[in-house]
């Protein structure tokens, strides 16, 4: 996960470590995301939009060259439609907004990729 608030990524690994039984690794910033992405592989990368480096788009353009890219969801506070549109052109495999939805709707988009929930 790419997230600099150390409160949505706590709230983000607590979803994805329970809910899916993953382990998941934080990244802080760009700088921190590239060597991990580029040192290990990932099945789903969750993507902030604007990091204290960088914006989370052109990590997402460095993910696109990967012979084997994960699965992406932007998880932002940022409400633009124009950003929004310019991830989805890249083929993001989501977009949601950090709000009170977030853990539901990360619960599900990330489901569709990992699996089933193991809850019941």
């Amino acid at each position: 996960m790419v997230e600099d608030e150390s409160e949505t990524a706590s709230l983000i690994v607590k979803l994805l470590e329970k809910d899916f039984g993953v382990e998941a690794i934080v990244a802080e910033n760009l700088s921190q995301a590239r060597e991990k992405l580029l040192s290990s592989p990932f099945d789903l990368v969750t993507l902030d939009y604007m990091l204290p480096d960088g914006y989370g788009i052109e990590l997402m353009q460095v993910l696109l060259k990967l012979t084997d890219r994960p699965a992406v969801i932007v998880v932002t506070g940022h409400n633009d439609e124009k950003v929004a549109k310019s991830f989805l052109d890249l083929g993001v495999d989501g977009y949601i907004m950090k709000n009170q939805s977030l853990p539901g709707l990360l619960t599900r988009a990330a489901g569709r990729i990992l699996g089933t929930s193991r809850q019941t």
